[in-house]
This record gives structure tokens, sequence and C-alpha cells, in this order.
């Protein structure tokens, strides 16, 4: 399990069952495989990317993750090429003018971590949890609209909300696991800024909201995902003191793939 964390596998299968679960709400019935596998690519790549950056780097940080990059770099540069590779096989379904908007989610995400006129956009104080929070709710709730251009309605607020605050708490939370890694990087992050404790505190209202509008989605299957995402708020309380556990980061991961597995047991049952 720690292998499939730190090889990225578990991120972007969440990137993708993510934009599924959004098909699921907005009930598009009539979704492209190739959608979700194109948003699996591009995360495994990027990600992958961007950690390989920083082990040819060979910067020395007190992060799992960045010990076995450095460790591990030629993996890195296949699972980036793999990914790529997953891009271009699954490209064919993106019209020009949705590869113009998804062009910019691309410059933003390599300069996450590539110096721009000195300095990588984290390296600006609490961009760094924005980037993520805009990227992932981009990819995972506008892109499946544009894909697919009909007259939502309020269906559509409802979800992006909860999008954007349940990533907003599962960032938060991976910003105070990585407290003493951005410390040393130099990183001004919220937990930098305020401590671990106090920053937990500002992302429980975060996994309130996107409770809320949970149940706002559906009257009847809205609960599966208010579960999930109670179960984030659980697990964000004790991340102060597990967060540097192995299992911490596979658990936050693993609530995102729960919450389709839970859409998809009440469908069928």
């Amino acid at each position: 399990m720690k292998f499939l964390n730190l090889t990225n596998l578990i991120v972007s299968l969440c990137a993708a069952s993510l934009y599924y679960e959004t098909c699921i709400h907005l009930g598009l019935g009539d979704m492209d495989l190739r959608e979700p596998l194109f948003v699996f690519g591009a995360t495994f790549f990027i990600y992958n990317f961007n950690r390989l950056v920083f082990a040819k780097k060979k910067e020395t940080l007190p992060n799992e993750a960045h010990q076995w990059a450095n460790r591990n770099w030629g993996w890195l540069l296949a699972f980036s090429i793999v990914g790529g590779g997953i891009v271009a096989y699954s490209f064919s379904w993106l019209k020009l003018d949705t590869i113009i908007y998804l062009s910019h989610l691309a410059l933003l995400s390599l300069a996450y971590s590539i110096p721009v006129f000195g300095k990588s956009l984290r390296s600006i104080p609490v961009l760094k949890l924005l980037l993520i929070v805009y990227v992932w709710v981009v990819v995972s709730v506008v892109l499946p609209t544009i894909v697919h251009p009909v007259n939502y309605g309020p269906l559509f607020y409802h979800v992006l909300w909860e999008r954007i605050f349940f990533i907003a708490m599962i960032a938060m939370a991976f910003n105070i696991r990585d407290t003493e890694t951005d410390r040393a990087a130099g990183l001004m992050t919220i937990p930098v800024q305020l401590g671990e404790r106090k920053a937990s505190y500002l992302a429980y209202p975060l996994g309130l909201f996107a409770i809320a509008y949970s149940l706002m989605i559906s009257p009847e299957y809205g609960i599966t995902i208010a579960i999930c995402d109670f179960c984030t708020v659980v697990l964000l309380a004790k991340s102060p003191r597990i967060n540097r556990e192995p299992w911490f980061s596979v658990g936050m991961d693993s609530l995102m793939l729960l919450r389709l597995g839970l859409l998809w047991v009440y469908f069928v049952l």
C-alpha cells in the first residue's frame, strides 16, 4: 500500500474517481470511459513529474516521499512516461476548445514546482493550498460540464461547493502532514505559519460545509457522501498526532475512493 501511495497511483485513482462521481451526480450516463482514464493519466504524469523535479535537485527533506524519490528517480521517470502515454492514448475524445481550456491547468501544475521568475508557485504563502483546490475542483467538477454542456441548474453548484470544501479540507490535512517538510523547504503554508493544531481548527468548518452541501446534492444518496466527509473530519481531528503514520496519507486518499464506492453500492442495491 505504501508503494501505491509513493508512486502516486492512489491519488491518480482518486482524481479519476471524483470525475466519475461528478458524472453520476449530474446524470451523465453517456460518459466515455476515456474521460476518467485521461484524468488518471494526467494526474499520474503531473504528480510523478513534479516529484521527479525534486529528486533531480537532490534536496534532502524530512519526508519519506522525497527521500524515496531521491533513491528511485528512475522509477519516477518511467511512471511519468507511462502517465504521458495514457494521456496520449485517451486524448482523442477532447475537443479543441477543451484542450485550450485545459492548457492553463497544465501550466499551473508545472509552475507549481518549477521556478518561474526565480520561485515556484507553491513557494508563495498560502498559494500551495489554493492551487491544489483550484486544479482538483476544475478537473473533477468543471471539466465534466465542459465536455457535456447541459444546463444542470442548482445541482451543479451544490456539487461544486461540496467539492471545494471537501478538497480544501483534504489539502489542509496534507499541508498539516507536510509541516516539517514545508518548513525545511521555506514554504509558508498555513500550518507552518499558525501551527498544526490551529490549522486543523480552521479546517473543521470546511468539513461541516462539505457535509451540508453533500446533503443538498440529493436527499436520497447525499448521505453516502456526507458519511465520507464526516470520516474525513474525524481523521483530520487526529492529524496533528498521526499525520506521520504511513497509513494516514493512504487513509485520506482512500476516502475519495470510498465516496464513489458507496455511490456505486447505493445505485446497485
